[in-house]
């Protein structure tokens, strides 16, 4: 897309090949995250299509699979954003990493995702560290 290049090398982690292609595909999902067995939503986002027939990673309610992973399950991609949004999602996922280093899971949402909370925080803190009237005085506001 942002290249004249016909063909393109990947990091070669995942048993995958991708075409591009000059239509967008961006919808909004629900499905399920396979291994464990959540219910995941976000956005699918791509320029392409990938021949990852091995290993899917989500199922959507329309029944098409998305995404691909290595063997043992450490190595996962898909087209998904916003996946990582859902407190339980997260959590399974930090717990499955946790579990891999016989660390004990934690089982509950320790950091609910609030984006605008955070938002209103990280406006807070540059507020208190920037003389604000000066600002807008140079941005001629």
């Amino acid at each position: 897309i942002e290249t004249d290049n016909e063909s393109m090398q990947g990091l070669g982690l995942l048993d995958i090949e991708t075409v591009l292609h000059p239509e967008k595909t961006l919808r909004k999902q629900e499905g399920t995250h396979i291994r464990s067995g959540l219910t995941i939503f976000g956005y699918e986002i791509h320029h392409g299509i990938t021949d990852a027939r091995f290993n899917p990673v989500l199922r959507f309610n329309d029944g098409q699979t998305c995404g691909s992973q290595s063997m043992n399950g450490s190595i996962w991609g898909a087209y998904l954003h916003g996946i990582f949004d859902d407190d339980w999602f997260r959590r399974w996922f930090i717990d499955d990493l946790r579990e891999k280093k016989n660390l004990p899971k934690k089982a509950q949402v320790l950091a609910p995702y609030d984006l605008e909370k955070s938002l209103d925080e990280l406006a807070d803190v540059v507020r208190s560290c920037f003389d604000m009237n000066k600002m807008y005085r140079l941005l001629n506001l």
